[in-house]
């Protein structure tokens, strides 16, 4: 099972900050306010992948961060995958173009859905994928609720060539003793279409749990806050490594260049 941290951004800086050893909180509030180094340390952490979630995107409908999604596929050696709100065909274009990875669609196949198509048949459907919010069996959006139910949604965005979805829950990220994979399971009725699950791993119990699960259809865990939080045991040793690096004044030269630099 692939973990893919996710990096949520707002104003072009992290939502979180990585809750450090004493005598480190300096050095990880300036990681939060520089997403490339942040990137670096997750790819320390031997992160394979990165989902960076543009939080300003997703409320206007349109991509915001252009800038830092650009520099970190530039600047980073590390996939990238991106979630917005896509609001056109050259704003999709631009970024996979520029070398991410992978776009995930919020609204865009409901209000063009001849873009989608097109989308697919010039990058693939392992390019373009699709954010499910689910709340009660319906599909929400940032500015919209119960847009339609989400078995009827799978089957519109199947019938435009889409087979990979972010997907979240609202009840699972509230309880993560109601996350039912079986479920997923089940909507996906023996197609060929993928989850990355989002929100439904808290613990290192949780993340054994959806292990068991084919990665034929629950493909990762996309995990935010408990990466940031040190939910799990093995980030004690990262943290006390960088803590040792930051004291040494050996870790990230560059970001003591940016600072200088801003």
């Amino acid at each position: 099972m692939l973990v893919i941290p996710e990096i949520k951004i707002r104003n072009g800086e992290s939502l979180f900050t990585i809750q450090g050893e004493e005598g480190t909180e300096e050095f990880y509030e300036n990681l939060k306010k520089n997403p490339f180094q942040l990137c670096q340390l997750l790819r320390t952490e031997n992160a394979k992948t990165i989902i960076v979630t543009d939080l300003d995107g997703i409320e206007q409908e349109q991509v915001i961060n252009f800038d830092v999604m650009c520099m970190l596929t530039s600047s980073t050696e590390i996939p990238i995958q991106v979630l917005s709100g896509f609001g056109s065909y050259i704003e999709c274009e631009y970024l996979l173009s520029f070398g991410i990875r992978m776009i995930y669609l919020t609204n865009l196949p409901l209000l063009q859905p001849e873009t989608v198509i097109k989308l697919i048949k010039k990058y693939s459907y392992a390019k373009i994928g699709f954010y499910i919010n689910e709340s009660e069996g319906f599909i929400n959006f940032h500015n919209t609720k119960k847009v339609m139910p989400v078995n009827e949604y799978l089957e519109f965005i199947m019938s435009l060539g889409g087979k990979r979805f972010y997907y979240e829950n609202e009840v699972w990220a509230k309880d993560k003793s109601l996350v039912d994979y079986n479920y997923l399971i089940d909507l996906a009725r023996n197609t060929d279409i993928k989850f990355n699950v989002a929100n439904s791993v808290d613990t290192v119990e949780d993340l054994w749990k959806i292990a068991k699960y084919d990665t034929k259809i629950i493909g990762s865990a996309i995990i935010c806050e408990p990466l940031f939080f040190n939910h799990f045991a093995c980030q004690k040793i990262w943290r006390k490594a960088e803590a040792d690096s930051i004291k040494n004044k050996n870790i990230f030269n560059l970001q003591t260049n940016y600072n200088k630099e801003s």
